[in-house]
């Protein structure tokens, strides 16, 4: 497919992207908090050259945005190509991902990376109880 389809009609709107992220991280903990001190008492600042909120804390005097400390951070993507991105690598591969988006194959794959890392990291967070069931499994004897 086109990359300049795929970029009009399939990544998603950077503002959504960062309305989503903000919900996420800030709404649902009680609101903006220093990432530093956990002090509330924060002044937006503007914003970043890629859309994120710049946040000072008036306790620290720190400053911080919406992907300091998360997965998005530091990052060449876009953050709505980021959101692309995990969205399509559970059906695409790196390669289709990196050509859709015109980007370089080795920094899609390695975001991906990225994303498994965080996820593996979570899961082992996780423990079941009670009966699991699985389907289709093949137990390798070797």
């Amino acid at each position: 497919m086109d990359k300049d389809a795929v970029k009009e009609v399939f990544l998603p709107n950077r503002e959504d992207c960062f309305k989503f992220l903000r919900k996420k991280r800030w709404d649902e903990k009680g609101g903006v908090k220093c990432l530093y001190c956990l002090s509330q008492n924060i002044h937006h600042n503007g914003y970043t050259t890629k859309g994120a909120r710049k946040y000072k804390c008036l306790e620290c005097g720190k400053y911080f945005n919406d992907l300091t400390g998360t997965i998005f951070e530091n990052r060449r993507f876009f953050i709505e190509e980021m959101f692309y991105i995990i969205k399509e690598m559970e059906t695409k591969s790196a390669l289709q991902i990196s050509e859709e988006l015109g980007r370089d194959y080795d920094s899609v794959l390695n975001f991906i990376h990225k994303v498994h890392l965080l996820a593996s990291e979570h899961s082992k967070k996780i423990t079941l109880e009670g009966v699991i069931e699985v389907d289709e499994v093949y137990v390798h004897a070797g």
